[in-house]
C-alpha cells in the first residue's frame, strides 16, 4: 500500500504475512485485493512454486469483457477514450500509487460512499 513492490523490505513484510498460509499446506492463494497483483512476483517467491496464485483482477477483467461483448457494449470508436476512477477511500493516495503502477499521471479520481450502494 506504500507503493513498494519489490526489495528486501517488501519481501520481509510478505514473509511475515504469508508465513501462516505457507505452513498451512494450502496449494492455492487467491489474490483478492486490487493491489495484490502488483506484488505477485514477490508473493510467489515467498510462498514457493508449489502454491498456485490466482489473480482475481485478471479473472474479473475476462468476465467483464465477455459481459460487455455479449451486451454489445464494447468500444468500437477509433478515438481515444477517457478514464474515470472511483475509489472508496484516499483519492490522493490512489493517484500517487496509480502513477507508480501505471507509469503515468492519474487524474479524475472521485471518492464515493459505497455504503449508499448496498441493497
Amino acid at each position: 500500500e506504500e507503493g513498494w513492490t519489490d526489495g528486501k523490505i517488501t519481501e520481509d513484510i510478505a514473509k511475515k504475512y504469508l508465513q501462516s498460509l505457507k505452513k498451512s499446506g494450502c496449494d492455492v492463494i487467491i489474490l483478492g485485493c486490487t493491489h495484490y497483483p502488483m506484488l505477485k512476483k514477490i508473493i510467489q517467491k515467498v510462498v514457493g512454486k508449489n502454491i498456485k496464485l490466482i489473480d482475481s483482477a485478471q479473472e474479473v477483467s475476462r468476465d467483464v469483457k465477455k459481459i460487455l461483448e455479449d451486451l454489445g457494449l464494447t468500444r468500437t470508436a477509433k478515438t481515444r477514450g477517457y478514464l474515470k476512477f472511483y475509489v472508496s477511500d484516499a483519492p490522493d493516495k490512489f493517484s500517487e500509487l496509480g502513477r507508480i503502477f501505471l507509469g503515468k499521471v492519474v487524474t479524475n479520481v472521485k471518492k464515493v460512499d459505497i455504503e449508499k450502494y448496498y441493497v
